[in-house]
């Protein structure tokens, strides 16, 4: 048995696990890379393997850094089932076309600049409706539903607590139990249920966004958003991740304004995704927190007084016109693409708008540079000057922090025989690598980009698992 580490691999994006037995290939997560300005290169690049020649694909959530690569694999020959839990195929129906109008939009703008430069003219790297053809190949698993995949695989997944629908992949493959955490969600995350611990893993493949950092209490972040309300002289810019991260945030501006602590401003959720997935938060109760699913028996915790849920790309284009306080939450959350570049265009360079992050900023993306304190950014060929107030607040997060993955892996009953430690820049990666050495003591190892090891059933003993490292 051969694990294949094809993306999340000392970095955060693009996250992609190739799995063979004698038998069968399965790919765990198809995502895209984001924050590089090769990324569309690396999407592109030449694939290890034929897409026809896949068993399947685990799918543990719709972020498109885990689903994004899905279209492109489909339109280049893959036939196999999706696995992924009904709250993440009703998710990826949003995210995926989106994906592709995205790719669609992006390469009609470069090209544009490539054209009057003589440059060779890029080609999307799926369309909208190569994605909306790869939704008919998703099957829908629920939680904790135990299924064969092929002659030797049993998979099962469990809730992660991430997003709506996010999953842990547990496998059970020639006699070792691989488990998979995808992205891991906060323990006492306001919407939605805590994630699952399980009792047994051979080999953990785990995550380590913020394995070096520790999130603030939720009290102190909700300060903060007070805070930042209360002194807004203009526009306050939102970038947010569409989902979760928006619904978190209304849900703590709802909670401010019943209780009277903020004036009841004008608030924009300016996603056509973002509006979308907000009502999938109503039809999938099951993923909730159990005070969640009480409040939506009476009202939505995501409506107050001034709000509004923006489609149409004309009211948008209105909100670059504002001058007077008022909240826009709009997506992409790490600034990559979507509207929230248009409302940076307009907004970065007046003194009265403040810039709130709101979540993790990938290297290299431009939510990185404005939040690391650029002076000037690149947005649509042209030069922006930063004048804006840029504000911060770290304890939004929908993954665990250090402690919470340590907590999460230290409730296996016996430690796995080898961790691998994936989706994280390399320095959080090391540090939760030996943490879970010194407070476990643990064997882990961290990846490289196209490394390929060797699995040795968990029947051998400790001296005989072998590694083997190869170059994809």
């Amino acid at each position: 048995m051969r694990l294949h580490f094809l993306g999340a691999a000392q970095t955060v994006t693009g996250s992609a696990y190739l799995l063979e037995t004698n038998k069968q290939r399965f790919l765990i997560d198809a995502g895209l890379s984001q924050g590089s300005a090769h990324s569309y290169e690396l999407n592109a690049r030449a694939l290890p393997f034929h897409p026809r020649h896949l068993d399947g694909i685990i799918l543990t959530h719709a972020h498109a850094d885990h689903s994004g690569l899905i279209p492109r694999l489909v339109a280049e020959g893959f036939r196999g089932p999706i696995y992924a839990t009904p709250p993440t195929i009703d998710l990826c129906r949003i995210i995926l076309p989106d994906a592709g109008t995205i790719q669609e939009e992006d390469a009609k703008s470069e090209n544009k600049w490539r054209r009057k430069h003589g440059k060779s003219l890029l080609t999307p790297l799926y369309t909208k409706q190569q994605a909306e053809h790869a939704l008919k190949y998703f099957e829908r698993l629920p939680y904790l539903k135990r299924t064969t995949l092929g002659r030797n695989i049993r998979l099962t997944l469990h809730d992660a607590g991430h997003i709506l629908g996010s999953s842990i992949v547990e496998l059970e493959v020639e006699g070792s139990r691989l488990v998979f955490t995808g992205d891991l969600g906060n323990v006492n995350n306001q919407l939605l249920r805590n994630p699952a611990t399980l009792p047994h893993a051979d080999y953990l493949i785990t995550e380590s966004t913020y394995g070096n950092r520790s999130h603030g209490r939720i009290s102190d972040r909700v300060a903060k958003l007070k805070e930042v309300v209360l002194n807004a002289r203009g526009p306050v810019i939102i970038p947010a991740f569409a989902v979760e991260r928006t619904q978190e945030l209304l849900f703590d501006l709802h909670r401010l304004i019943a209780q009277g602590e903020i004036p009841p401003l004008p608030i924009y959720v300016d996603s056509p995704m973002a509006v979308s997935a907000t009502a999938l938060f109503e039809k999938h109760p099951n993923c909730l927190a159990p005070e969640i699913q009480a409040m939506f028996r009476t009202r939505s915790p995501f409506e107050m007084p001034n709000m509004h849920f923006i489609r149409e790309a004309e009211a948008s284009a209105r909100l670059n016109k504002l001058n007077e306080p008022a909240i826009i939450i709009s997506a992409s959350g790490m600034c990559e693409g979507g509207r929230i570049r248009h409302h940076l265009y307009h907004h970065l360079s007046q003194a009265e708008t403040t810039v709130l992050f709101v979540g993790y900023q990938a290297e290299r993306t431009l939510g990185r540079r404005i939040r690391d304190g650029a002076t000037q950014v690149t947005l649509f060929n042209e030069t922006i000057p930063v004048r804006a107030k840029v504000v911060a607040i770290d304890a939004y997060s929908a993954h665990a922090d250090a402690n919470g993955l340590m907590d999460w892996i230290g409730a296996f009953e016996e430690a796995p025989a080898l961790t691998f430690i994936t989706h994280g820049e390399l320095a959080a990666s090391e540090a939760l690598a030996e943490r879970l050495a010194e407070e476990h003591g643990m064997i882990s190892v961290i990846p490289a980009p196209g490394e390929a090891y060797e699995l040795m059933p968990a029947s051998s003993s400790p001296s005989t698992l072998r590694l083997r490292e190869e170059t994809a």
